[in-house]
């Protein structure tokens, strides 16, 4: 029945618009603004107009929902356009819905075999998954160097994040000056999708030429840019030292974008929390419990599981998070960053 309801939900989500069209003529009709008026839909007092209200109550509700979630993690501005991806979204879906019906029908009627249609994914643009998103081994194709630069002077912007992410790791330092001087200047993009793509692209290329470039991205005006960034930064070695560096640095966006990265990954946490304490990371420690409930929490919880000074409580961590300082013990569960 769950797999079948979409079936329903997208249809009728579809097919509603349309009794949401002859409602907006109806009100204009009501108005004034058109020379006719249009039959009412709805009679005050019946079922099907208490319905109605019931059903747009949640309507209401849900895109309250949606606004506010939405512009919490974006800005409002994407907030405010959830609005109309979700009404293009329910389009797409009924009608996705009729084709998926027709080609099943088809193939039981015995006129077509079912072939379904894929969509098409530039990976890695805007990516925010967490510990849990799936690790896919992907076969790089090795490009030759000057095909490479080629493409990130081409000013296509697909061209340049198919060379991003060819740019070989391993060059010699030439090559590598060569390839530095040309990436720079795409930090000033006007594509978001060049500019996320090297944000992403920075976090393969440990080389330490490319560290204020990546600081430079933690403060860029996209969020997605940001994300890519943050992301890029915690996987590089010396975390520690990169992120303490970062939070007294950067802008609140910045630091606002790398707490969100780190709320997002448990085990990034507890890594980030057994360097807080080998490493004396004080600015890193006070900024992610001050700023976030949810690492505050968590930080709370990994010192329980540690050796903790018997005067010190779990609640002075949460009232007076600057003033705590936990024992460096390690834990052999954890994986160290390096």
């Amino acid at each position: 029945m769950k797999d079948r309801k979409v079936f329903v939900a997208a249809s009728a989500s579809f097919l509603g618009y349309f009794i949401l069209l002859y409602f907006v003529i109806y009100a204009m009709g009501q108005a004034g603004w058109l020379p006719f008026r249009l039959l009412s839909i709805l009679k005050p007092g019946t079922a099907l107009a208490n319905l109605v209200k019931f059903c747009t109550f949640f309507m209401v509700l849900r895109i309250t929902q949606r606004i506010t979630w939405v512009g919490l993690t974006y800005g409002l501005g994407a907030g405010l356009l959830s609005v109309p991806r979700l009404m293009v979204g329910n389009v797409l879906n009924g009608l996705a819905t009729f084709r998926a019906l027709k080609v099943f029908s088809d193939s039981r009627s015995g006129k077509a075999a079912v072939r379904w249609d894929n969509t098409q994914h530039l990976e890695g643009i805007g990516d925010m998954g967490g510990e849990d998103r799936t690790k896919r081994k992907v076969v790089v194709q090795v490009v030759p160097l000057d095909q490479v630069i080629a493409g990130l002077i081409s000013g296509n912007p697909d061209e340049i994040v198919k060379s991003l992410r060819n740019i070989p790791s391993q060059v010699d330092d030439l090559e590598r000056a060569e390839i530095i001087a040309y990436i720079r200047p795409l930090v000033s993009s006007e594509s978001l999708k060049v500019r996320a793509a090297l944000a992403q692209t920075l976090g393969t290329l440990i080389w330490r030429e490319l560290t204020p470039t990546l600081f430079h991205m933690l403060s860029d005006e996209d969020n997605v840019v940001r994300m890519n960034a943050a992301r890029a930064l915690v996987e590089r070695p010396k975390v520690g030292a990169l992120l303490e560096q970062a939070f007294i640095s950067q802008g609140p966006r910045a630091v606002e974008t790398l707490v969100r990265v780190i709320e997002m990954d448990r085990k990034r946490q507890r890594q980030l929390f057994d360097l807080i304490g080998r490493e004396n990371l004080t600015v890193t420690k006070t900024t992610i419990i001050m700023s976030s409930p949810i690492l505050r929490k968590r930080y709370a919880k990994y010192l329980e599981s540690q050796t903790i000074d018997p005067g010190t409580s779990v609640a002075a961590v949460q009232m007076e998070p600057p003033a705590i300082e936990p024992a460096p013990a390690k834990s052999e569960a954890f994986v160290h960053l390096p």
